[in-house]
């Protein structure tokens, strides 16, 4: 989704919670308009096996019909996602008001990190990974 989102240079609001204790969650931002890519805020692409990179990168990922998800990555991950209904319910609407904040123009950052547990939440502006595989400062 984070390919296809560079090559049509469409924004990418990610939103997700942590499987373990389902008390963090996470927003992440990828800019189309030279901001980090969702691989520089979490190196996605380190875990997609070596024959399937070029098939990802966003110059050819809208050319193919489907995509081997089940074939991407040598981690197979047998662990049951959980999560506790009220952290997918804040770390949602976190999600939908920097989506409203973005598109009514004021500045959102590219990583949100919730601690239901610790009551705390952070937010970071990022830069670019040098030499990231996947969008190389979206050349």
């Amino acid at each position: 989704v984070a390919s296809a989102c560079l090559s049509l240079k469409i924004p990418m609001i990610y939103a997700g919670t942590d499987m373990i204790s389902g008390n963090a969650g996470m927003v992440l931002f990828q800019d189309s308009n030279g901001g980090p890519c969702y691989n520089c805020l979490e190196d996605a692409f380190s875990l997609v096996k070596d024959e399937y990179h070029d098939f990802l990168k966003p110059e050819s990922i809208l050319k193919h019909g489907e995509i081997p998800i089940d074939d991407l990555t040598t981690v197979k991950d047998d662990i049951l996602a959980a999560t506790m209904y009220y952290s997918a319910s804040i770390i949602s609407g976190i999600a939908l008001s920097q989506l409203v904040k973005f598109l009514n123009g004021f500045p959102i950052p590219h990583r949100i990190i919730l601690d239901i547990f610790n009551l705390s939440l952070e937010s970071h502006v990022l830069e670019p990974v040098l030499n990231c595989p996947l969008c190389r400062f979206h050349e």
